[in-house]
């Protein structure tokens, strides 16, 4: 978790979503107190002529590092805000999360996508999942709408409050409450100290986010392959909101923008794929290659509701060979929804800079467990990391045998699909 200290300057300026989109100089957020090391200084010459000429070795070459963690779909549906209702009135959301307090302090960076608007109550808090309606002779073959959520306030803070630093909200459900749905959910997740990118209050926003921790500046782009059709009645002006990943000119000018902005680094989180497979398409791994192309150095990705695998990509690019690492899908994070979505990854990404540049040096995952227990007549969900030595895993209340049988069985269904080249250790 980074230290929040935000050491931020903002210059903002526009970028057009189209083929001559220009230049736009992004912020910095600078996260850590300035650690640069000073130029090294020559050969330092004996004072006395007379002597044979002594060199004192200059110092060996800085080598900088930072660890970001990543979790997928932080989904919050009708069960889970009745179950952080408080006798007040408010809400919180803390002991479904607390159990990853400890892993979420490991890394400098921690990022998740925020798969629900906060768009206040009046815009009624996520409810049950809609029917299909009955046929009529207008419309004969009626389609079941889509789901749409919406959170209270309080989970923004509890985030931030948990170690979360960076949340994404390019995903098919950032316009579930409309376009000021939207843009409140951005003022929501600033005021409570976070950082986040996908989505903008304005063309005049539109740019990547660029976070520098431990001298390490770290470009963040987000975009998502749809939006439910929320977006088909959207102006022209609210269009430059929302962040769309198959608009080919504007991903490769964001990316562009992250370079301008001296980024050593850019990581693209594409919301994208097919839900409930654990292979991606065709489509998509090719499609997470034209990113790599285009200037991406990881790929991290989410919306298929289950883990994916993840693997080195190798590719040419500007007369290098790239190796870039992909995370198909993450899973899901937190959600009410059943077996296998109930299970999920945290991904560690550890990166280092030096004199021939920034790359990364390892990435890694650990399987999670969103378990749901009966506490005080009701149902809470929790995300708990699958760690092997089950003494280290702490719900609410104290697991049963058939709950260790299921964090096992989500632990293996992950490793199954991921395997164990990547696998974290727990040591």
């Amino acid at each position: 978790m980074l230290n929040k200290i935000v050491c931020a300057f903002c210059i903002i300026a526009m970028l057009a979503m189209c083929v001559s989109c220009s230049s736009v100089e992004q912020p910095i957020v600078d996260i850590t107190p300035n650690s640069a090391a000073a130029s090294s200084p020559g050969p330092t010459l004996s004072p006395t002529p007379t002597e044979s000429v002594l060199l004192t070795p200059s110092p060996k070459p800085t080598t900088m590092s930072a660890s970001l963690g990543f979790v997928g779909d932080i989904m919050i549906m009708q069960n889970q805000v009745k179950s952080a209702l408080q006798s007040d009135g408010s809400y919180d959301f803390t002991r479904s999360f607390e159990p990853m307090r400890e892993l979420f302090n490991s890394v400098d960076i921690m990022c998740g996508n925020l798969e629900v608007p906060l768009a206040g109550e009046s815009a009624t808090y996520s409810g049950p999942a809609p029917t299909r309606p009955p046929a009529t002779e207008d419309n004969p073959n009626s389609q079941k709408p889509y789901q749409t959520f919406n959170a209270p306030d309080e989970l923004a803070r509890n985030l931030y409050d948990l170690g979360f630093d960076v949340l994404t909200t390019a995903n098919n459900h950032c316009l579930d409450r409309g376009i000021e749905g939207l843009r409140r959910t951005i003022r929501i997740i600033r005021e409570a100290g976070l950082l986040q990118t996908g989505t903008f209050l304005s063309k005049n926003e539109v740019k990547p986010l660029i976070v520098e921790v431990n001298g390490i500046k770290i470009g963040i782009v987000a975009f998502s392959g749809g939006f439910n059709t929320f977006n088909r009645n959207l102006s022209e002006e609210d269009l430059h909101s929302i962040s769309y990943l198959y608009d080919t000119e504007y991903v490769k000018a964001m990316i562009n923008a992250c370079k301008e902005e001296g980024a050593d680094y850019i990581i693209a989180f594409p919301h994208c794929g097919d839900e409930r497979v654990t292979t991606p398409p065709a489509r998509v791994v090719q499609l997470f290659r034209d990113l790599v192309s285009w200037g991406a150095d990881a790929i991290i990705a989410s919306h298929p509701h289950v883990v994916q695998p993840i693997e080195w990509l190798e590719i040419e690019r500007a007369g290098k060979t790239i190796k870039a690492p992909i995370v198909y899908s993450l899973g899901n994070f937190i959600a009410n929804m059943s077996t296998p979505c109930d299970y999920g990854m945290f991904v560690k990404l550890e990166l280092e800079k030096d004199q021939t540049g920034t790359r990364a040096v390892s990435i890694s995952y650990l399987p999670v467990y969103c378990i749901k227990q009966y506490v005080s007549g009701r149902v809470v969900h929790q995300t708990l990391p699958c760690y092997t030595d089950t003494s280290r895993i702490t719900a609410i209340k104290p697991l049963s045998k058939d709950e260790l049988n299921a964090i096992e069985t989500c632990r293996q269904f992950v490793i199954d699909i991921c395997g164990k080249e990547f696998l974290m250790s727990e040591e």
